[in-house]
């Protein structure tokens, strides 16, 4: 305890600086805080001060300085916010709640949203940002707006809308690792007043930041991956702005997979044991990942105070991933796995800004279909199982939330949305005798079907869930820049399949719930030039997804457990003297299981009562701090220097809470420093990330060996960007 208060009170005399989710004005053109303004709330732009939820933003500024260009990189930016992998699959944990069950069947537990569309697998939520305008993280069930699954919370990503003014951008950074990233960006008129448009596209390489010492293997954990935006803006009349959006985005890398084992094994997995720069596997992997979308996004302005908004989208994605699943030397088991998934949505709101009274209210249809593969090849027990489930997700919704002011001090929120959705499994599981080769992606002419009772498992099933999602909520205003908030709202988390699941009768889980309270206070002082705000927030958890043992190696995912959330988050954002940021953001987390009897022991080694426990990547503190001090020299150019650091605090990996599948708590430090002309046309920043070099794990698997993901090495580079 002493070690963690001792982080935390560095962090509050240190009075310091997140990327930017309070945000600061340029400090050479302002010694006050910039107002931030944000669109969660889906009936317009709003004030951050003045928006009654836990919220953090970045515009397109604030990212660059932190060289964040993906949501995975938002960890440490955001209280309680939590981010690790599954080969090419997020895993995204808000508060505690989040999901490891993020294959076919499952979905996740916290929404990634692009310009409001939902992207629907997991392995699709760290899309690079692409002509990015603000990111908005929204910490808490956001059930009522956002719907199914947002049960965490919900990423924002909102571009920037083309502009009628002709503008570029181009960035362009080399570094260690043989690094070479290049972004671009061009907008301008095409009818000039009724049509533009703009185009964004990004690629990123670096070698492998894992070395493999077996030869028939290779290195992992490279980056290979770009993308294309193209936005077209028309605007005929003024009651009429309709965007065209299309993204296209590809990415073939050697992922890392869970590739760093944790326990002694083989003598060449000892021999690098606690090197988590290393790793011994004989099979080679890669990922490949493919997102392809288009949205088209018209508002029919029917009054000032109406506005109707439709918003179509059809997405595609898949992925195909191939991993040493014993993550050592030896040629025990692998594992190819693909998903292969199209979705299709709709959304139509009403939105109206009167007086007195602020509304949304809309409907909402999505449907998925989403075919998987799954083929592990068990070498030493002599079994290749080949499982193709087809997943079919209906879902419908319709909701309202208004807000009444009561008086110029007084308001009061309440909403509801009402889900029901049906899925379907259609499975095709086979057990095969294997007889050595390579690694299987489908079966061989005349393999051998085990003379198992039942093999092959082919069934369908399906069922259908509804669930009420409300929320309640009041706001006073104790003065302009002191607001009170409290609110109480619903989350829910869809029900799903086990995709290896043999039976129907074994398949299906039901959906999670939770409700959450909150209060918050959201002030400034000093003239704008000091920005305090605070969240206090209580969970009651229900129905889990969490994984039980059906028999000794046999696991299951079934709603076995309840958890009890509770945890306060502070955020301070200051700019004391002209040129100077300063701002933190400190958060405690005290998830537990409430009840879970039948926890899966590690290993599957029968049961064990996790009542009591934490919940997984859930740690107690969090914390990040940083400073930017900006300088004006000749001519109006400017320099600055910023430092950035943040705490992770343990964490467990696994509902036992064993000390073989934890992460103690450890912290990172960020440099950089930067020039800019004083037209602003062109910017340098030289930067290093994790500065000390430190090795972390963010994930882990059990074994034998146990095996984990770990974090990136020390990295640093240069950045040259040049506006038009």
């Amino acid at each position: 305890m002493k070690k963690i208060t001792g982080h935390f009170a560095l962090m509050l005399s240190a009075a310091c600086w997140t990327p930017g989710a309070l945000g600061a004005a340029s400090p050479v053109e302002s010694d006050k805080l910039e107002e931030i303004i944000v669109t969660a709330s889906k009936t317009g732009a709003t004030d951050i001060q003045q928006t009654p939820i836990a919220i953090s933003a970045f515009n397109a500024e604030q990212l660059q300085r932190s060289q964040l260009s993906n949501v995975n990189q938002l960890m440490g930016s955001v209280p309680n916010l939590s981010i690790s992998t599954f080969e090419t699959f997020a895993e995204i944990f808000i508060r505690g709640i989040g999901s490891t069950n993020v294959i076919g069947g499952n979905d996740p537990s916290t929404t990634v949203q692009v310009d409001g569309v939902y992207l629907g697998r997991p392995y699709s939520q760290f899309a690079d940002f692409l002509d990015v305008q603000r990111v908005e993280v929204l910490r808490g069930p956001q059930g009522t707006l956002y719907g199914r699954n947002a049960v965490g919370g919900t990423i924002n990503v909102i571009s920037r809308a083309p502009s009628d003014d002709f503008a570029a951008e181009s960035a362009l950074t080399l570094g260690n690792y043989w690094l070479v990233q290049s972004q671009n960006y061009v907008t301008g008129p095409l009818i000039r007043g009724v049509l533009d448009a703009s185009i964004a596209v990004d690629y990123t390489y670096h070698a492998a930041y894992l070395e493999n010492i077996v030869p028939s293997g290779n290195d992992v954990d490279n980056a290979n991956k770009g993308g294309v935006r193209v936005q077209l803006r028309y605007q005929p009349t003024a009651f009429i702005d309709a965007t065209t959006r299309l993204d296209y985005s590809l990415a073939d890398e050697a992922e890392q997979g869970l590739s760093t084992t944790l326990e002694p094994f083989s003598p060449a997995t000892n021999s690098i044991l606690g090197d988590y720069r290393k790793v011994a596997l004989n099979q080679r992997q890669r990922g490949v990942t493919r997102n392809a979308g288009i949205a088209e996004d018209i508002k029919f302005i029917l009054s000032d105070p109406l506005t109707i908004r439709s918003l179509t989208s059809y997405r595609s994605a898949s992925t195909e991933v191939t991993d040493d699943a014993d993550a050592t030397d030896l040629n025990a088991s692998i594992i190819h796995q693909e998903e292969h998934d199209k979705q299709f949505s709709q959304e139509l709101n009403l939105v109206g800004n009167y007086d007195r009274f602020n509304f949304v209210t809309g409907l909402y249809y999505y449907h998925e279909n989403n075919h998987v593969k799954v083929a592990p090849t068990i070498v030493l027990a002599n079994i290749y199982l080949y499982v193709l489930p087809t997943m079919t997700t209906e879902a419908e919704a319709a909701f309202a939330q208004g807000t009444y002011h009561v008086t110029s001090k007084f308001d009061v929120t309440a909403g509801i949305r009402y889900t029901t959705e049906r899925k379907t499994m259609d499975q095709d599981e086979t057990y095969y005798l294997y007889t050595g080769g390579t690694a299987l992606v489908q079966p061989l002419p005349g393999m051998f079907v085990l003379p198992i009772p039942g093999n092959p498992y082919k069934f369908s099933t399906s069922a259908r869930y509804n669930a009420p999602t409300p929320k309640f909520g009041v706001q006073y205003s104790l003065t302009d820049n002191l607001m009170l908030y409290a609110s109480a709202t619903r989350g829910f988390k869809s029900g799903g399949y086990n995709f290896s699941a043999n039976s129907a009768a074994t398949a299906g889980f039901q959906p999670e719930k939770v409700w959450s309270y909150e209060v918050g206070a959201k002030t400034e002082w000093l003239d704008h030039r000091l920005r305090v705000n605070l969240t206090g927030f209580y969970y009651n958890y229900t129905d889990l997804q969490v994984q039980i043992l059906l028999a000794p190696g046999s696991l299951s995912i079934k709603n076995a457990a309840n958890a009890k959330n509770k945890g306060a988050e502070l955020e301070i954002a200051a700019t004391p003297v002209k040129g100077l940021e300063l701002t933190a953001n400190l958060a405690w987390l005290d998830a537990k299981y409430s009840s879970f009897p039948d926890a899966a022991a590690p290993r599957g080694a029968g049961t064990v009562d996790a009542t009591g426990n934490y919940l997984i990547q859930a740690p107690r503190y969090t914390g990040n701090v940083a400073a930017q001090y900006s300088v004006p020299v000749r001519n109006g150019d400017s320099t600055f220097l910023r430092a950035e650091y943040s705490y992770i605090g343990q964490q467990f990996f696994e509902p036992t809470n064993s000390v073989s599948q934890m992460q103690a708590g450890y912290g990172l430090v960020n440099l950089s420093a930067g020039y800019a002309t004083s037209d602003k046309k062109w910017q340098v920043t030289a930067w290093v990330h994790n500065v000390g070099d430190t090795q972390y794990v963010l994930a882990t698997v059990g074994g034998p060996p146990y095996a984990g993901v770990v974090g990136a090495p020390r990295t640093f580079g240069v950045t040259v960007r040049r506006k038009w």
